[in-house]
């Protein structure tokens, strides 16, 4: 991993961070160690107080991975078989995270049976424009998190 490459996945985790405890209102923690495809684990919170119900993050940072946002509002993330096979059988909900650095927003997908489609050389992930990381989703990943 490049120079560029190291600081663009820095602000990604940080700028999801400051989303998550800002937004949200929700715990985060960074993963640290070798984690094959987590880099995060929030948990919701009421009134400041954590619940116990977790979801995994993959963050994905950068103008680059942004840049192809395709009719219908979706960006469209590829990636290997393994990864999506370790995501699904996790013992937690994971989410695919795109972060912006350039307007500070992200947006996610759950990733699961019904979002996920199998492609010869691994699989492919809708993340819809409409699912951003802030206040208007959070019911919703709170269902994703029960």
């Amino acid at each position: 991993m490049g120079k560029d490459s190291d600081r663009v996945g820095r602000e990604g985790v940080h700028g999801v961070a400051l989303l998550t405890v800002g937004e949200l209102g929700w715990k985060f923690r960074e993963q640290f160690e070798s984690d094959w495809g987590i880099d995060a684990i929030i948990e919701v919170a009421d009134d400041d107080q954590p619940t116990g119900r977790l979801i995994a993050l993959q963050i994905k940072s950068g103008d680059v991975r942004l840049s192809h946002l395709r009719s219908g509002g979706r960006w469209t993330m590829y990636g290997e078989k393994r990864h999506l096979m370790h995501w699904l059988e996790y013992p937690i909900p994971v989410l695919i995270v795109l972060y912006d650095p350039a307007r500070r927003t992200a947006y996610w997908q759950h990733v699961n049976d019904r979002t996920a489609e199998w492609t010869p050389n691994g699989f492919k992930l809708d993340v819809p424009e409409v699912q951003r990381l802030d206040v208007s989703s959070r019911e919703t990943l709170r269902a994703v998190a029960e």
